[in-house]
């Protein structure tokens, strides 16, 4: 693709889509299972600190970024201990 620029949240137009599941294990499994298929994980899984919800975010064979999520709860006081803060400006995404 050319002129493809990796840092998602600098590009222009669409910065990504959500969709919602059911349990933070649904997350988990939805997302080793499309990276066992060769997908791309961009980020997670991790807990957002700002709403303490689970997720993995994956890049679509067009580059879009699309962030699989669910809600936590009290009962999920493991993951949520590891919740962290949106990356800070500059952060770069794993090497491929």
């Amino acid at each position: 693709m050319l002129g493809r620029n990796d840092k998602y949240w600098e590009r222009t137009g669409l910065n990504h889509v959500a969709f919602e599941l059911d349990s933070p294990e649904d997350v988990k499994k939805i997302g080793a299972d499309l990276e066992r298929q060769g997908v791309r994980i961009i980020r997670g899984p991790g807990v957002h600190a700002e709403d303490m919800t689970f997720h993995v975010y994956i890049e679509d064979p067009d580059g879009n970024v699309i962030e699989l999520m669910a809600q936590t709860s009290e009962a999920d006081s493991e993951l949520r201990e590891s919740a962290e803060w949106a990356p800070p400006l500059g952060w770069q995404p794993a090497a491929d």
